[in-house]
């Protein structure tokens, strides 16, 4: 198997082999793919739309795929778990693969999605950490973070803490950047979604208000980014908005912590050289 796998059957092909070997030894496959939506979001990031609507849509390697994997519910499947940041392709994959629970939003699940207190305490203590070395507040850089709006319990970002927690173990100290450089990939993607006046306009509020309401998507397009709610939704997937509270019908979502506030004010930063580099373009034209 291994051998035709390697050298005669590439890309979804490989599937079906294994399908006909799960079936053969009377086993069912469990499926697992992380960040399925990972070359998506880059797509995004950079720009190049098209080659994203190539790949996920009608005889796309990614559709086919998705099908593929359908298929394969009816006998060798016996389950898939898929993660990600974004319902982004949901939409897209909707007739190929129309089974799929959408597990982020429901309210039995919040706690999965990060690390509660209880769990950070359990993690300080099996580490070794001594407590008296943190001299931050974790739970203002980390916390904060609510899925459902009837959750009773706010997560901390694992990548966050962890982050914070390895270099204590590493290096006998807090680190001397509280926020982790990953996060600028977050801002690198911030910039390219507010690109046209209304998402901008939109992430401006939220900066002025720490928040804004909206009604959580639960699938959409990369054609709907330019709508409001589609872009607020998108943040909420992204880890820069949370739910806070249900008010007059729909959802208070919030900046969730201190580092993700950061992000906020790098962007506000930027927008601002960069209208004042245009502005000083356009003098130098009348000089």
């Amino acid at each position: 198997m291994i051998r035709n796998i390697n050298e005669t059957q590439p890309g979804i092909a490989v599937l079906r082999i294994a399908y006909d070997a799960a079936n053969d030894a009377g086993r069912k496959i469990f499926v697992i793919i992380d960040e399925y939506d990972h070359f998506a979001n880059d797509l995004i990031a950079m720009g190049v739309d098209a080659i994203y609507q190539k790949q996920a849509r009608a005889n796309g390697i990614v559709r086919d795929f998705y099908e593929t994997l359908k298929i394969g519910t009816s006998d060798a499947v016996g389950r898939i778990f898929i993660t990600g940041i974004s319902p982004v392709m949901i939409d897209d994959l909707t007739s190929g693969f129309n089974i799929a629970s959408n597990l982020t939003v429901d309210e039995h699940y919040n706690a999965m999605l990060g690390f509660t207190q209880e769990e950070v305490d359990t993690l300080i203590k099996a580490t070794g950490v001594d407590k008296k070395l943190i001299t931050v507040n974790i739970q203002t850089y980390y916390d904060g973070y609510k899925f459902h709006k009837d959750a009773s319990l706010r997560a901390y970002n694992p990548t966050m803490i962890l982050y914070f927690l390895n270099r204590i173990v590493k290096s006998g100290k807090i680190p001397e950047e509280i926020i982790d450089d990953n996060l600028k990939t977050d801002y690198g993607r911030l910039q390219r979604l507010t690109m046209n006046r209304e998402n901008r306009e939109t992430l401006l509020q939220i900066i002025r208000d720490d928040g804004i309401y909206s009604e959580i998507k639960t699938k959409f397009s990369i054609d709907n980014l330019a709508d409001t709610g589609h872009f607020v939704s998108l943040l909420f997937y992204m880890g820069l908005l949370t739910i806070d509270k249900a008010d007059r019908g729909l959802l208070w979502l919030k900046i969730p912590n201190y580092s993700i506030r950061t992000i906020y004010w790098e962007y506000l930063m930027q927008m601002i050289a960069d209208t004042n580099r245009e502005v000083q373009l356009n003098l130098s034209e009348w000089q």
